[in-house]
């Protein structure tokens, strides 16, 4: 089966990317928040699982999805996860600091002031998470095959 992995920054919106990628080729979606769900359902609360273990988990609940159907997978670190697997697409969606501050302000109805501070503490909330799962804060762009601008 094929995975398509799609990555963003905070108001780059890769989940929306991600959701539409799935309904049009009939693939399984899952994000951040599901893969959460089914890691807690098949492991445990998220609490007790180590960091560094994250990535094998995911990997393994997600290798088994792949035996059923084809997977659009937006969660931090996607890209990561399926480094030696043939049949991967990484999508990343960037955005300039205005777009993604503006999408912010839209999304979550807030001021142009609180947007800023929301897409700083986001992202680094991200890299704060990448760097314990995968030992680094983030992709260089050779990680991906497709880099996709919402300009």
């Amino acid at each position: 089966m094929a995975f398509i992995s799609v990555s963003g920054d905070p108001g780059c919106r890769p989940d929306e990317l991600a959701r539409l990628a799935a309904r049009k080729f009939e693939c399984v979606l899952v994000t951040e928040s599901s893969l959460s769900e089914m890691i807690a359902r098949e492991f445990g609360a998220a609490p007790a699982i180590a960091d560094r273990a994250w990535p094998h988990l995911a990997t393994s609940i997600i290798a088994r999805l792949g035996l059923e159907k084809h997977i659009v997978i937006s969660a931090g670190g996607s890209e990561l996860l399926f480094r030696r697997f043939p049949a991967v697409l990484r999508v990343k969606v960037v955005a300039s600091d205005a777009r993604r501050i503006g999408d912010l302000m839209v999304d979550h109805q807030l001021d142009r002031a609180e947007a800023k501070v929301e897409a700083k503490q986001r992202l680094q909330e991200d890299l704060e998470a990448r760097k314990r799962r995968f030992g680094r804060a983030g992709s260089r762009a050779e990680r991906f095959d497709l880099m996709l601008n919402t300009e």
